[in-house]
């Protein structure tokens, strides 16, 4: 039978975030960190690849600390990274928006396995065409987004 230990040493949450020397090493936390240091205004969130149980956790989680902690924008982007392509497939995501979410399963914002971004020719040969990836990239900056959080599984970097 294993013993338990006799107590348990909690440690603070990590800060990652490193100020500029100018504005010395005083201790930071994640609120208090000055407005004018944020380089982000508007983040995307998009889900790639199979659906898997954890993802409304997640897009709520990004969506409540970027909207209540650092008063960013964030725009989820639905059906995965072909939401980019065309005439684009948005919306501002707001607290509001993810309220109650934990207990539900899957993504509000839908996923894809399939897409534009790889093509296969008749012999099997992958070829990834640069036009879609310009395309996905002009429209992340036609809509304002300075930064992108992609949940995937690694299959979906490739």
């Amino acid at each position: 039978m294993k013993s338990r230990p006799a107590s348990i040493t909690l440690r603070p949450p990590v800060n990652h975030y490193s100020p500029p020397k100018e504005i010395g090493r005083q201790e930071f936390s994640r609120v208090s960190v000055p407005a004018n240091i944020l380089m982000y205004n508007t983040i995307g969130i998009l889900t790639g690849g199979g659906d898997a149980p954890g993802l409304n956790a997640v897009i709520r989680a990004v969506v409540t600390t970027a909207t209540g902690q650092y008063g960013l924008k964030v725009i989820g982007i639905e059906d995965g990274f072909e939401g980019l392509l065309g005439e684009t497939q948005t919306r501002v995501l707001t607290a509001a928006d993810v309220r109650g979410l934990l207990p539900r399963g899957g993504t509000i914002l839908g996923t894809r396995n399939r897409g534009r971004f790889v093509e296969r020719n008749a012999e099997g040969v992958t070829t990834k065409p640069q036009a879609v990836y310009d395309e996905a990239v002009a429209n992340l900056h036609r809509k304002g987004i300075d930064a992108l959080i992609v949940l995937a599984a690694k299959g979906r970097w490739q």
